[in-house]
């Protein structure tokens, strides 16, 4: 009888894991955002865990293309961005729906949040 009912349980557990049939988070896309004095838009294709793309940033008026290439293992993204002639940077942030909220570092930047939406 012991060992029915928590077998019962085990199965009850098991059935109430996630629907394999739900929609997998995913990075490709198109993706904007603005903070103060800064523009950066990128378009991204997720394959697994990598990321991979391009993109600009603007500031004061001046774009500059970016290339990304990083991962994604939700909710975490981390981007390496880099742009001709200036220093590596870094994207990382956390996706919740349509948007990542992340912070910008190198290249000048110092934890510049920036938080990018799905366009």
């Amino acid at each position: 009888m012991r060992r029915t009912i928590l077998a019962l349980l085990l199965v009850g557990m098991t059935a109430c894991g996630s629907d394999s049939t739900s929609p997998r988070a995913s990075l490709t896309g198109s993706w904007a955002g603005s903070t103060t004095g800064i523009n950066m838009t990128l378009t991204l294709s997720q394959d697994g865990s990598q990321v991979t793309g391009s993109g600009q940033i603007n500031s004061g008026g001046t774009a500059v293309a970016l290339t990304a290439n990083g991962t994604f293992a939700a909710p975490s993204v981390s981007l390496n961005l880099s742009a001709t002639g200036f220093e590596a940077m870094n994207y990382t942030g956390s996706l919740s729906g349509n948007t990542i909220a992340g912070t910008i570092n190198g290249s000048g930047f110092s934890n510049l949040n920036l938080t990018l939406t799905r366009q």
